[in-house]
Protein backbone atom coordinates (compact mmCIF):
# COMPACT_ATOMS: atom_id res chain seq x y z
CA UNK A 1 0.00 0.00 0.00
CA UNK A 2 0.94 3.81 -0.89
CA UNK A 3 -0.05 6.89 0.45
CA UNK A 4 0.77 10.52 -0.36
CA UNK A 5 1.10 12.33 3.18
CA UNK A 6 1.38 15.48 3.86
CA UNK A 7 2.67 17.50 7.14
CA UNK A 8 0.05 19.98 8.61
CA UNK A 9 1.81 21.63 11.99
CA UNK A 10 3.62 18.45 13.84
CA UNK A 11 1.14 15.99 12.40
CA UNK A 12 1.22 13.93 8.83
CA UNK A 13 -1.73 13.19 7.27
CA UNK A 14 -3.04 10.57 4.18
CA UNK A 15 -6.21 11.58 1.89
CA UNK A 16 -7.50 8.28 0.16
CA UNK A 17 -10.41 9.65 -1.87
CA UNK A 18 -11.62 6.06 -3.11
CA UNK A 19 -12.04 4.80 0.54
CA UNK A 20 -13.76 8.33 1.40
CA UNK A 21 -10.77 9.38 3.76
CA UNK A 22 -9.95 12.70 3.91
CA UNK A 23 -7.58 14.14 6.75
CA UNK A 24 -7.02 10.89 8.30
CA UNK A 25 -4.41 11.65 10.55
CA UNK A 26 -0.88 9.70 11.84
CA UNK A 27 -1.35 10.33 16.29
CA UNK A 28 -0.35 8.75 19.35
CA UNK A 29 3.94 8.61 18.02
CA UNK A 30 3.05 7.57 14.87
CA UNK A 31 3.69 11.25 13.23
CA UNK A 32 6.66 11.37 15.39
CA UNK A 33 8.00 7.72 14.19
CA UNK A 34 7.60 9.19 10.63
CA UNK A 35 9.98 12.15 11.43
CA UNK A 36 12.24 9.82 12.84
CA UNK A 37 12.40 7.85 9.63
CA UNK A 38 11.94 10.65 6.97
CA UNK A 39 15.07 13.14 7.96
CA UNK A 40 13.71 16.22 5.59
CA UNK A 41 12.19 18.93 5.73
CA UNK A 42 9.46 18.25 2.78
CA UNK A 43 5.57 18.68 4.08
CA UNK A 44 4.77 16.01 1.30
CA UNK A 45 5.86 12.37 1.28
CA UNK A 46 5.20 9.17 -0.06
CA UNK A 47 4.78 6.85 2.25
CA UNK A 48 4.69 2.56 1.63
CA UNK A 49 3.56 -0.16 3.58
CA UNK A 50 4.15 -4.14 3.35
CA UNK A 51 2.73 -6.38 6.15
CA UNK A 52 5.56 -9.10 4.49
CA UNK A 53 9.03 -8.82 4.43
CA UNK A 54 10.48 -6.74 1.55
CA UNK A 55 13.23 -7.70 -0.57
CA UNK A 56 15.27 -5.42 -2.82
CA UNK A 57 13.70 -5.77 -6.02
CA UNK A 58 11.54 -3.01 -5.70
CA UNK A 59 14.05 -0.39 -7.60
CA UNK A 60 11.41 2.46 -8.56
CA UNK A 61 11.05 3.50 -4.72
CA UNK A 62 14.16 3.84 -2.73
CA UNK A 63 14.69 4.12 1.09
CA UNK A 64 15.39 1.98 3.76
CA UNK A 65 12.99 -0.47 5.17
CA UNK A 66 11.72 0.21 8.94
CA UNK A 67 10.07 -2.52 10.80
CA UNK A 68 7.27 -2.21 13.26
CA UNK A 69 6.23 -5.08 15.65
CA UNK A 70 2.50 -5.68 17.48
CA UNK A 71 2.77 -4.85 20.56
CA UNK A 72 -0.22 -5.79 22.28
CA UNK A 73 -2.18 -8.47 20.26
CA UNK A 74 -5.66 -7.11 22.28
CA UNK A 75 -5.49 -3.77 20.19
CA UNK A 76 -3.75 -4.72 17.01
CA UNK A 77 -2.65 -1.41 16.30
CA UNK A 78 -0.36 -0.65 19.06
CA UNK A 79 3.14 -1.18 17.30
CA UNK A 80 6.83 -0.41 17.91
CA UNK A 81 9.51 0.86 15.83
CA UNK A 82 12.37 -2.20 16.30
CA UNK A 83 15.11 0.38 15.27
CA UNK A 84 13.85 3.54 17.80
CA UNK A 85 11.87 1.79 20.54
CA UNK A 86 9.52 4.29 19.72
CA UNK A 87 5.80 3.09 20.45
CA UNK A 88 2.85 4.31 18.60
CA UNK A 89 -0.76 3.87 17.74
CA UNK A 90 -1.93 3.10 13.72
CA UNK A 91 -5.37 4.87 13.18
CA UNK A 92 -8.42 2.04 13.18
CA UNK A 93 -8.72 2.97 9.11
CA UNK A 94 -5.97 -0.01 8.93
CA UNK A 95 -8.60 -1.94 8.63
CA UNK A 96 -9.35 -0.57 5.44
CA UNK A 97 -6.00 -1.53 4.05
CA UNK A 98 -5.10 -5.12 5.91
CA UNK A 99 -7.79 -8.09 5.60
CA UNK A 100 -5.66 -9.65 8.50
CA UNK A 101 -3.63 -8.62 11.63
CA UNK A 102 -0.06 -8.45 10.66
CA UNK A 103 2.39 -8.70 13.22
CA UNK A 104 5.20 -7.05 11.59
CA UNK A 105 4.51 -3.81 9.33
CA UNK A 106 7.39 -2.65 6.96
CA UNK A 107 7.37 1.01 5.76
CA UNK A 108 10.00 3.62 4.05
CA UNK A 109 9.18 7.09 2.72
CA UNK A 110 10.40 9.64 -0.07
CA UNK A 111 10.08 13.00 -0.77
CA UNK A 112 7.16 14.10 -2.78
CA UNK A 113 6.76 17.19 -5.62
Amino acid sequence: MTLELYKEGAVWLFDDPSRNILREPFVEGASEALDDAFASDSLRAIVEFRDSRPDNSDLFFHGKWIAMEMRDNKQWNRYCVTETGREMMLCPVLYDYFADEPSNIWFRMMESA
